[in-house]
Protein backbone atom coordinates (compact mmCIF):
# COMPACT_ATOMS: atom_id res chain seq x y z
CA UNK A 1 0.00 0.00 0.00
CA UNK A 2 1.56 3.59 -1.17
CA UNK A 3 2.52 5.68 2.07
CA UNK A 4 0.04 8.32 1.01
CA UNK A 5 -2.85 5.77 0.85
CA UNK A 6 -2.22 4.30 4.52
CA UNK A 7 -1.78 7.72 5.72
CA UNK A 8 -5.49 8.93 4.49
CA UNK A 9 -6.55 5.22 5.81
CA UNK A 10 -5.03 5.63 9.34
CA UNK A 11 -6.25 9.04 9.08
CA UNK A 12 -9.53 8.43 8.62
CA UNK A 13 -9.86 5.29 11.13
CA UNK A 14 -8.74 7.54 13.60
CA UNK A 15 -11.83 10.11 12.77
CA UNK A 16 -13.88 7.01 12.86
CA UNK A 17 -12.77 6.07 16.25
CA UNK A 18 -12.35 9.57 17.79
CA UNK A 19 -16.25 9.82 16.56
CA UNK A 20 -17.58 6.30 18.08
CA UNK A 21 -15.71 7.61 21.13
CA UNK A 22 -17.31 10.91 21.74
CA UNK A 23 -20.90 9.00 20.78
CA UNK A 24 -20.35 6.59 23.34
CA UNK A 25 -19.26 9.12 26.22
CA UNK A 26 -22.53 11.20 25.16
CA UNK A 27 -24.53 8.16 25.51
CA UNK A 28 -23.15 6.85 29.21
CA UNK A 29 -24.68 8.44 31.62
CA UNK A 30 -22.06 9.94 34.58
CA UNK A 31 -21.10 8.08 37.78
CA UNK A 32 -24.11 10.48 39.52
CA UNK A 33 -26.14 9.35 36.67
CA UNK A 34 -25.66 5.83 37.12
CA UNK A 35 -26.37 6.21 41.09
CA UNK A 36 -29.36 8.30 41.06
CA UNK A 37 -30.61 4.93 38.25
CA UNK A 38 -30.02 2.82 41.77
CA UNK A 39 -31.91 5.05 43.88
CA UNK A 40 -30.78 5.68 47.45
CA UNK A 41 -28.91 3.26 49.79
CA UNK A 42 -31.25 2.10 52.67
CA UNK A 43 -28.82 -0.88 53.89
CA UNK A 44 -25.36 -2.35 52.91
CA UNK A 45 -23.89 -5.21 54.88
CA UNK A 46 -20.22 -6.46 54.55
CA UNK A 47 -18.39 -9.69 54.75
CA UNK A 48 -14.79 -9.26 54.66
CA UNK A 49 -11.60 -10.73 54.39
CA UNK A 50 -8.61 -9.91 56.54
CA UNK A 51 -5.92 -8.39 54.49
CA UNK A 52 -2.08 -9.85 53.92
CA UNK A 53 -1.06 -12.35 56.99
CA UNK A 54 2.28 -15.01 57.09
CA UNK A 55 2.12 -18.20 56.47
CA UNK A 56 -0.50 -19.89 59.23
CA UNK A 57 1.76 -23.62 58.80
CA UNK A 58 4.77 -23.41 61.34
CA UNK A 59 7.93 -23.26 60.13
CA UNK A 60 8.34 -27.49 60.58
CA UNK A 61 5.47 -28.29 58.67
CA UNK A 62 6.66 -25.50 55.85
CA UNK A 63 10.31 -27.55 55.99
CA UNK A 64 8.64 -30.57 55.49
CA UNK A 65 7.61 -29.15 51.71
CA UNK A 66 10.86 -28.58 50.07
CA UNK A 67 14.16 -28.54 50.66
CA UNK A 68 14.48 -24.59 50.17
CA UNK A 69 14.40 -22.00 52.95
CA UNK A 70 11.14 -20.27 53.60
CA UNK A 71 11.34 -16.36 54.14
CA UNK A 72 11.05 -15.36 57.22
CA UNK A 73 7.72 -12.86 57.75
CA UNK A 74 7.86 -9.96 60.48
CA UNK A 75 5.26 -11.56 62.47
CA UNK A 76 4.27 -14.80 63.92
CA UNK A 77 2.28 -17.58 61.97
CA UNK A 78 -0.90 -16.46 60.79
CA UNK A 79 -0.93 -12.96 61.96
CA UNK A 80 -1.87 -9.79 59.56
CA UNK A 81 0.84 -7.76 59.10
CA UNK A 82 1.77 -4.23 58.75
CA UNK A 83 1.39 -3.83 55.13
CA UNK A 84 -1.77 -6.20 55.30
CA UNK A 85 -3.49 -3.45 57.43
CA UNK A 86 -2.02 -0.37 55.29
CA UNK A 87 -3.68 -2.15 52.38
CA UNK A 88 -6.92 -2.78 54.41
CA UNK A 89 -6.68 0.85 55.18
CA UNK A 90 -6.39 2.39 51.99
CA UNK A 91 -8.87 0.02 50.43
CA UNK A 92 -11.34 1.15 52.73
CA UNK A 93 -10.26 4.60 52.37
CA UNK A 94 -11.70 4.33 49.39
CA UNK A 95 -15.30 2.93 50.34
CA UNK A 96 -15.71 5.48 52.67
CA UNK A 97 -15.28 7.97 50.44
CA UNK A 98 -17.99 6.01 48.10
CA UNK A 99 -20.37 5.24 51.06
CA UNK A 100 -20.10 9.11 52.22
CA UNK A 101 -21.47 10.14 48.83
CA UNK A 102 -24.50 7.40 49.30
CA UNK A 103 -24.94 9.18 52.84
CA UNK A 104 -23.63 6.68 55.11
CA UNK A 105 -21.90 8.45 58.35
CA UNK A 106 -19.17 7.42 60.48
CA UNK A 107 -21.66 7.01 63.58
CA UNK A 108 -23.71 4.81 61.41
CA UNK A 109 -21.17 2.29 61.37
CA UNK A 110 -21.03 -1.22 62.99
CA UNK A 111 -17.99 -3.38 62.74
CA UNK A 112 -17.41 -6.95 64.21
CA UNK A 113 -14.53 -8.94 64.07
CA UNK A 114 -13.36 -12.74 64.56
CA UNK A 115 -11.64 -12.74 67.55
CA UNK A 116 -8.15 -13.69 65.99
CA UNK A 117 -5.48 -11.22 65.25
CA UNK A 118 -5.54 -10.81 62.05
CA UNK A 119 -9.05 -9.82 61.92
CA UNK A 120 -8.84 -7.67 64.58
CA UNK A 121 -6.34 -5.44 62.93
CA UNK A 122 -8.11 -5.46 59.86
CA UNK A 123 -11.29 -4.27 61.38
CA UNK A 124 -9.01 -1.57 63.16
CA UNK A 125 -8.02 -0.48 59.73
CA UNK A 126 -11.57 -0.07 58.47
CA UNK A 127 -12.84 1.75 62.05
CA UNK A 128 -9.73 4.53 60.98
CA UNK A 129 -10.85 5.10 57.26
CA UNK A 130 -14.09 5.41 58.62
CA UNK A 131 -12.97 7.56 61.55
CA UNK A 132 -9.78 8.61 62.44
CA UNK A 133 -10.09 9.95 65.61
CA UNK A 134 -11.34 6.13 66.68
CA UNK A 135 -15.04 6.77 67.48
CA UNK A 136 -15.58 3.86 65.92
CA UNK A 137 -14.86 0.92 68.18
CA UNK A 138 -15.57 -2.48 66.48
CA UNK A 139 -16.70 -5.67 69.32
CA UNK A 140 -13.44 -7.40 69.54
CA UNK A 141 -12.62 -8.20 73.48
CA UNK A 142 -15.55 -10.73 73.65
CA UNK A 143 -14.44 -13.99 72.03
CA UNK A 144 -16.68 -16.04 73.55
CA UNK A 145 -19.46 -13.10 71.53
CA UNK A 146 -17.97 -13.48 67.92
CA UNK A 147 -16.56 -17.16 67.58
CA UNK A 148 -19.34 -18.66 67.28
CA UNK A 149 -20.46 -16.59 64.49
CA UNK A 150 -17.36 -17.24 62.80
CA UNK A 151 -16.99 -20.68 63.58
CA UNK A 152 -19.77 -22.49 64.48
CA UNK A 153 -18.77 -26.03 63.81
CA UNK A 154 -15.76 -25.63 66.09
CA UNK A 155 -18.05 -23.52 68.65
CA UNK A 156 -20.69 -26.82 68.70
CA UNK A 157 -23.33 -25.24 66.95
CA UNK A 158 -23.50 -27.29 63.89
CA UNK A 159 -21.96 -30.54 62.71
CA UNK A 160 -20.53 -31.55 59.03
CA UNK A 161 -22.06 -34.90 57.79
CA UNK A 162 -18.57 -36.64 56.83
CA UNK A 163 -20.14 -39.14 54.99
CA UNK A 164 -21.93 -36.39 52.68
CA UNK A 165 -18.95 -34.64 52.65
CA UNK A 166 -16.61 -36.73 51.43
CA UNK A 167 -18.52 -37.57 48.73
CA UNK A 168 -19.35 -34.14 47.55
CA UNK A 169 -15.95 -33.22 47.91
CA UNK A 170 -15.01 -36.01 45.54
CA UNK A 171 -17.49 -35.10 43.61
CA UNK A 172 -15.89 -32.05 43.31
CA UNK A 173 -13.18 -33.03 42.23
CA UNK A 174 -13.79 -34.96 39.41
CA UNK A 175 -14.77 -37.76 40.98
CA UNK A 176 -11.79 -39.02 42.48
CA UNK A 177 -8.46 -36.55 43.66
CA UNK A 178 -6.19 -38.67 41.15
CA UNK A 179 -8.85 -37.03 38.66
CA UNK A 180 -8.48 -33.91 40.58
CA UNK A 181 -4.59 -33.58 40.29
CA UNK A 182 -4.93 -34.75 36.35
CA UNK A 183 -6.75 -32.09 35.96
CA UNK A 184 -4.23 -29.31 37.27
CA UNK A 185 -1.29 -31.09 36.40
CA UNK A 186 0.01 -28.48 34.40
CA UNK A 187 -0.17 -25.67 37.27
CA UNK A 188 1.07 -28.28 39.81
CA UNK A 189 4.34 -29.41 37.69
CA UNK A 190 4.66 -25.74 37.54
CA UNK A 191 4.26 -25.54 41.23
CA UNK A 192 6.61 -28.53 41.66
CA UNK A 193 9.25 -27.19 39.78
CA UNK A 194 9.48 -23.52 42.18
CA UNK A 195 9.19 -25.61 45.10
CA UNK A 196 11.74 -28.54 44.12
CA UNK A 197 12.20 -32.16 45.77
CA UNK A 198 11.12 -32.97 48.98
CA UNK A 199 13.32 -33.22 52.00
CA UNK A 200 15.01 -36.18 52.92
CA UNK A 201 12.63 -37.07 55.96
CA UNK A 202 9.28 -36.78 53.83
CA UNK A 203 10.64 -39.01 50.97
CA UNK A 204 11.31 -41.42 53.89
CA UNK A 205 7.71 -40.81 55.79
CA UNK A 206 6.18 -41.38 52.56
CA UNK A 207 8.78 -43.89 50.87
CA UNK A 208 9.38 -41.62 47.78
CA UNK A 209 12.25 -41.70 45.66
CA UNK A 210 14.61 -38.86 45.96
CA UNK A 211 13.90 -35.66 43.82
CA UNK A 212 10.72 -36.29 44.45
CA UNK A 213 8.34 -33.13 45.13
CA UNK A 214 5.52 -32.40 46.99
CA UNK A 215 2.50 -33.42 44.76
CA UNK A 216 3.82 -37.44 44.33
CA UNK A 217 2.29 -37.04 48.32
CA UNK A 218 -0.37 -39.24 48.92
CA UNK A 219 -3.71 -37.00 49.26
CA UNK A 220 -7.03 -37.86 50.68
CA UNK A 221 -10.43 -36.31 51.91
CA UNK A 222 -9.97 -35.56 55.76
CA UNK A 223 -11.71 -34.66 59.10
CA UNK A 224 -9.11 -32.76 61.59
CA UNK A 225 -10.16 -31.40 64.57
CA UNK A 226 -12.31 -33.80 65.91
CA UNK A 227 -14.68 -33.84 62.65
CA UNK A 228 -14.69 -29.98 63.14
CA UNK A 229 -13.67 -28.79 59.83
CA UNK A 230 -12.88 -30.74 56.24
CA UNK A 231 -9.77 -30.41 54.05
CA UNK A 232 -7.88 -32.18 50.93
CA UNK A 233 -4.84 -33.14 53.19
CA UNK A 234 -1.16 -34.23 52.14
CA UNK A 235 0.15 -33.50 48.50
CA UNK A 236 -2.95 -31.27 46.44
CA UNK A 237 -3.29 -29.98 50.12
CA UNK A 238 0.01 -28.78 50.43
CA UNK A 239 0.52 -27.77 47.04
CA UNK A 240 -3.09 -25.81 47.16
CA UNK A 241 -1.20 -23.92 50.62
CA UNK A 242 1.72 -23.45 49.17
CA UNK A 243 0.45 -21.27 46.35
CA UNK A 244 -1.52 -19.02 48.13
CA UNK A 245 1.62 -18.76 50.12
CA UNK A 246 3.34 -17.47 47.27
CA UNK A 247 0.61 -15.10 46.89
CA UNK A 248 0.96 -13.38 49.98
CA UNK A 249 4.58 -13.41 49.55
CA UNK A 250 4.09 -11.25 46.36
CA UNK A 251 1.30 -9.04 48.41
CA UNK A 252 3.82 -8.59 51.72
CA UNK A 253 6.93 -7.67 49.63
CA UNK A 254 6.41 -5.17 46.73
CA UNK A 255 10.03 -4.64 46.03
CA UNK A 256 10.31 -8.24 44.57
CA UNK A 257 9.31 -11.40 43.51
CA UNK A 258 7.79 -14.53 45.80
CA UNK A 259 8.75 -18.41 45.89
CA UNK A 260 12.21 -17.71 45.79
CA UNK A 261 12.58 -15.06 43.49
CA UNK A 262 10.69 -17.22 40.56
CA UNK A 263 6.92 -15.71 40.75
CA UNK A 264 6.25 -12.17 39.60
CA UNK A 265 2.75 -11.88 38.71
CA UNK A 266 1.91 -13.72 35.77
CA UNK A 267 3.54 -17.00 37.42
CA UNK A 268 1.17 -16.59 40.25
CA UNK A 269 -1.53 -16.20 37.72
CA UNK A 270 -0.85 -19.56 36.52
CA UNK A 271 -0.33 -21.29 39.51
CA UNK A 272 -3.16 -19.77 41.83
CA UNK A 273 -5.77 -22.23 40.33
CA UNK A 274 -3.85 -24.87 42.69
CA UNK A 275 -5.21 -22.87 45.45
CA UNK A 276 -8.47 -21.38 44.51
CA UNK A 277 -9.96 -25.08 42.97
CA UNK A 278 -8.75 -27.11 45.76
CA UNK A 279 -10.56 -24.65 48.39
CA UNK A 280 -13.67 -23.95 46.57
CA UNK A 281 -14.31 -27.98 46.40
CA UNK A 282 -13.86 -28.37 49.93
CA UNK A 283 -15.47 -25.22 51.07
CA UNK A 284 -18.16 -24.71 48.62
CA UNK A 285 -19.06 -28.29 49.02
CA UNK A 286 -22.93 -27.72 50.09
CA UNK A 287 -23.15 -29.48 53.44
CA UNK A 288 -19.61 -28.06 54.71
CA UNK A 289 -21.07 -24.91 53.20
CA UNK A 290 -24.35 -25.36 55.44
CA UNK A 291 -22.74 -26.55 58.34
CA UNK A 292 -19.73 -23.54 58.77
CA UNK A 293 -21.90 -20.56 57.13
CA UNK A 294 -25.49 -21.41 57.59
CA UNK A 295 -25.77 -19.04 60.84
CA UNK A 296 -23.49 -16.70 59.49
CA UNK A 297 -25.27 -16.19 56.44
CA UNK A 298 -28.70 -15.34 58.19
CA UNK A 299 -27.55 -12.89 60.30
CA UNK A 300 -26.12 -10.90 57.07
CA UNK A 301 -29.13 -11.28 56.00
CA UNK A 302 -31.24 -10.20 58.73
CA UNK A 303 -29.02 -7.25 59.30
CA UNK A 304 -29.90 -6.26 55.79
CA UNK A 305 -33.30 -6.49 56.21
CA UNK A 306 -33.14 -4.78 59.84
CA UNK A 307 -35.38 -7.97 60.92
CA UNK A 308 -33.72 -10.69 63.37
CA UNK A 309 -36.56 -12.35 64.11
CA UNK A 310 -35.38 -15.12 62.90
CA UNK A 311 -31.91 -15.27 64.34
CA UNK A 312 -30.54 -17.67 66.83
CA UNK A 313 -27.18 -18.31 68.29
CA UNK A 314 -26.13 -14.41 68.05
CA UNK A 315 -25.83 -12.20 71.04
CA UNK A 316 -27.38 -9.20 71.33
CA UNK A 317 -24.21 -7.28 71.33
CA UNK A 318 -23.59 -8.24 67.72
CA UNK A 319 -27.47 -8.45 66.67
CA UNK A 320 -28.54 -5.12 68.32
CA UNK A 321 -26.10 -2.84 66.53
CA UNK A 322 -25.92 -4.63 62.80
CA UNK A 323 -29.35 -4.89 62.65
CA UNK A 324 -30.09 -0.31 63.70
CA UNK A 325 -26.66 0.35 61.57
CA UNK A 326 -26.80 1.60 57.96
CA UNK A 327 -23.46 -0.19 57.43
CA UNK A 328 -22.44 -2.98 59.19
CA UNK A 329 -19.26 -4.99 58.20
CA UNK A 330 -18.31 -8.53 59.18
CA UNK A 331 -14.95 -9.17 59.10
CA UNK A 332 -13.92 -12.72 58.97
CA UNK A 333 -11.87 -15.69 56.68
CA UNK A 334 -12.25 -16.84 53.29
CA UNK A 335 -13.91 -19.83 54.49
CA UNK A 336 -16.68 -17.62 55.97
CA UNK A 337 -17.11 -16.07 52.73
CA UNK A 338 -16.72 -19.02 50.48
CA UNK A 339 -19.54 -20.93 52.90
CA UNK A 340 -22.01 -18.28 52.78
CA UNK A 341 -21.51 -17.11 48.58
CA UNK A 342 -22.16 -20.78 48.39
CA UNK A 343 -25.56 -20.49 50.13
CA UNK A 344 -26.25 -17.11 48.01
CA UNK A 345 -25.61 -19.33 44.99
CA UNK A 346 -22.84 -16.39 44.33
CA UNK A 347 -20.06 -16.28 41.91
CA UNK A 348 -17.13 -14.06 40.68
CA UNK A 349 -13.86 -13.43 39.49
CA UNK A 350 -11.62 -10.47 40.20
CA UNK A 351 -8.76 -9.36 38.28
CA UNK A 352 -5.50 -11.22 38.56
CA UNK A 353 -7.18 -14.04 40.33
CA UNK A 354 -9.08 -17.13 39.47
CA UNK A 355 -13.05 -17.63 39.54
CA UNK A 356 -14.60 -17.25 43.20
CA UNK A 357 -10.46 -16.91 44.66
CA UNK A 358 -10.81 -14.84 47.84
CA UNK A 359 -8.02 -12.38 47.84
CA UNK A 360 -6.45 -10.59 51.11
CA UNK A 361 -8.92 -8.28 52.15
CA UNK A 362 -11.65 -8.97 49.18
CA UNK A 363 -15.66 -8.09 50.20
CA UNK A 364 -18.65 -9.91 49.40
CA UNK A 365 -21.48 -7.10 49.60
CA UNK A 366 -25.12 -6.98 49.86
CA UNK A 367 -27.20 -3.74 49.51
CA UNK A 368 -30.64 -3.03 50.11
CA UNK A 369 -31.70 0.40 47.73
CA UNK A 370 -34.82 2.68 47.32
CA UNK A 371 -35.84 3.23 43.75
CA UNK A 372 -39.15 4.94 43.34
CA UNK A 373 -41.50 2.79 45.66
CA UNK A 374 -39.48 -0.11 45.24
CA UNK A 375 -37.28 -1.80 47.44
CA UNK A 376 -34.80 -4.13 45.76
CA UNK A 377 -31.33 -6.24 47.05
CA UNK A 378 -28.13 -6.14 44.76
CA UNK A 379 -24.47 -8.37 45.72
CA UNK A 380 -21.28 -7.05 44.26
CA UNK A 381 -17.49 -8.49 45.52
CA UNK A 382 -14.90 -6.20 46.14
CA UNK A 383 -11.37 -5.97 46.28
CA UNK A 384 -8.00 -4.93 45.24
CA UNK A 385 -6.51 -6.09 41.77
CA UNK A 386 -2.88 -8.30 42.30
CA UNK A 387 -1.43 -5.72 41.27
CA UNK A 388 -2.83 -3.11 43.46
CA UNK A 389 -1.77 -5.86 46.07
CA UNK A 390 2.29 -6.06 45.00
CA UNK A 391 2.33 -2.25 43.86
CA UNK A 392 3.98 0.79 45.65
CA UNK A 393 2.21 2.41 48.83
CA UNK A 394 2.25 5.42 46.82
CA UNK A 395 0.53 4.17 43.76
CA UNK A 396 -3.19 5.45 43.66
CA UNK A 397 -5.83 2.46 45.00
CA UNK A 398 -8.76 1.57 42.76
CA UNK A 399 -11.41 -0.81 44.47
CA UNK A 400 -12.36 -3.31 42.13
CA UNK A 401 -16.27 -4.10 41.72
CA UNK A 402 -18.58 -6.85 40.05
CA UNK A 403 -22.02 -6.74 40.37
CA UNK A 404 -23.17 -10.34 40.53
CA UNK A 405 -26.03 -12.49 39.77
CA UNK A 406 -28.92 -12.34 41.22
CA UNK A 407 -30.98 -14.06 38.38
CA UNK A 408 -31.82 -17.08 40.93
CA UNK A 409 -33.10 -15.71 43.50
CA UNK A 410 -35.15 -13.45 41.08
CA UNK A 411 -36.88 -16.33 38.33
CA UNK A 412 -35.05 -13.40 35.50
CA UNK A 413 -33.09 -14.40 33.67
CA UNK A 414 -29.42 -11.47 33.69
CA UNK A 415 -31.16 -9.41 36.88
CA UNK A 416 -28.39 -8.23 39.16
CA UNK A 417 -30.95 -7.14 41.27
CA UNK A 418 -34.34 -9.27 43.37
CA UNK A 419 -36.89 -7.80 45.93
CA UNK A 420 -36.47 -8.52 49.84
CA UNK A 421 -38.62 -10.90 49.80
CA UNK A 422 -37.25 -12.91 47.06
CA UNK A 423 -33.83 -12.12 48.66
CA UNK A 424 -35.37 -13.22 52.41
CA UNK A 425 -36.96 -16.58 50.88
CA UNK A 426 -34.00 -17.74 49.13
CA UNK A 427 -31.78 -17.29 52.62
CA UNK A 428 -34.27 -19.31 54.37
CA UNK A 429 -34.43 -22.02 52.07
CA UNK A 430 -30.74 -22.37 51.93
CA UNK A 431 -29.95 -22.47 55.31
CA UNK A 432 -33.07 -24.12 56.89
CA UNK A 433 -31.17 -27.97 56.95
CA UNK A 434 -28.49 -25.87 59.09
CA UNK A 435 -30.92 -25.42 61.66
Amino acid sequence: MPASLFKSVRFRWLGLLSLSLCIFMALTPPPSARAEERGRLLKEVVLSRHGVRSPIQSAERLAGWSERGWPEWPVKPGMQTERGSSLIFRQWREEAARLASLGVKSEEVFICADSEQRTRAAAEAIARAFSPSGDIVPPLSYKAEVYPIFHPVRAGLSSIDKGRAESEILKGAGGSLEALRLTLSGELGQLAAIMGPLPSRTLERYKLRAGSTIITVPSSVVFPDGGRSAAIAGGLGAASSAAEIFMLEYCQWPEGRAGWGEVNGEVLENIMPVHSVIFNIVQRAPSVALAQAANLTELLAAALLSDGSGLTNIPTTVKTPALAAKLSIFVGHDTNIAGTAQLLGLNWELPGFAPNDVPPGSCLVLSLWQRGGERYVTAEFTGLSLATLHGDASAPTRVNRQRLSLAHMSGRDGAEECSPEEFADWVRRATAKGR
